[in-house]
């Protein structure tokens, strides 16, 4: 975090290979690193909408992946360059992945929101949440509620 308590980077060491991650000041990640410090993937953005993911960027074996997004911009979908589906994902209300399929991964949910494999919940920039229940684990930071209750994503209706 810089002195403004904002996320630029993180680092995750419970797989096999740590990974370095690397934030917009959106809170996007813009960059995945591994832990030689070689480029696996970049994420490119339209303000808060995926559009693109850069596999084994740092390769000349790159290939570029389109995001494919809902109405709520969760990303539904990627396709290659020869627009063959490479990633596809359904989800229930409340934004757990409830069918991923496909060569490719994203870890993308909500607007903001980051799988954490490890944990099984998502980041969204200061806080978890949890798809299975709908709920945040800690009541938002800034103090601003959305409703009556300040776990809840989007007063419960997403």
């Amino acid at each position: 975090m810089d002195c403004a308590s904002d996320r630029y980077q993180a680092f995750v060491f419970s797989r096999a290979t740590p990974l370095h991650y690397i934030y917009d000041f959106s809170g996007n990640i813009i960059a995945e690193y591994d832990g030689n410090g070689a480029l696996g993937r970049e994420c490119i953005w339209l303000d808060e909408r995926p559009l693109a993911v850069i596999a084994d960027a740092g390769t000349e074996a790159a290939t570029i992946c389109q995001v494919h997004t809902d109405h709520l911009e969760r990303p539904i979908m990627m396709t290659d360059s020869a627009r063959k589906v490479v990633w596809r994902a359904t989800y229930p209300p409340y934004g757990e992945a409830y069918t991923i399929l496909g060569s490719a991964t994203l870890d993308q949910r909500f607007p903001g929101q980051w799988f954490q494999l490890e944990s099984g919940l998502h980041y969204n920039w200061h806080r978890h949440y949890d798809p299975t229940t709908g709920r945040y684990l800690q009541a938002d930071p800034l103090g601003m509620p959305d409703g009556p209750n300040r776990w809840t994503y989007v007063t419960n209706s997403p």
